[in-house]
């Protein structure tokens, strides 16, 4: 049987919108829900997303562009370039530990540890750029 990775942290939850937006906190739940439901979960082995170095971070992101979704969680702005793309206080910081899920999941399989993984983050970070 194929050993598969479970990746997620409650503090992904945190992320949430200021307006009705399809990515929220309840896709998170509705899949973990499902998952636990059916026993899944139970038979995933668990991987525990940690913020990332900033070097991995800086290996696909300009400092620029982290600076700026920084301040502008800090400042309360409701979102970075659209409404796609909204923000809280908590949104820079989750979004690290988001990344730091994906890198978890694919340190996991790389070295063996599990053969796949499901890394149940958030944001899903599909809007993020270089720059």
């Amino acid at each position: 049987m194929k050993r598969v990775g479970w990746i997620y942290h409650p503090d992904y939850l945190l992320h949430t919108p200021p307006f009705e937006h399809p990515e929220s906190p309840e896709r998170l739940v509705a899949i973990a829900s499902h998952l636990g439901g059916v026993g899944l979960i139970e038979r995933m082995v668990p991987v525990t997303p940690e913020y990332p170095e900033e070097a991995d971070i800086l290996s696909v992101h300009d400092r620029e562009y982290l600076d700026q979704l920084e301040l502008a969680c800090r400042r309360g702005d409701l979102t970075l370039d659209s409404e796609d793309t909204y923000l809280n206080r908590h949104s820079f910081n989750i979004a690290l530990l988001s990344a730091g899920g994906a890198i978890a999941g694919a340190k996991a399989v790389a070295q063996g540890t599990v053969d796949r993984a499901f890394c149940a983050i958030r944001p899903p970070g599909h809007h993020a750029g270089r720059d």
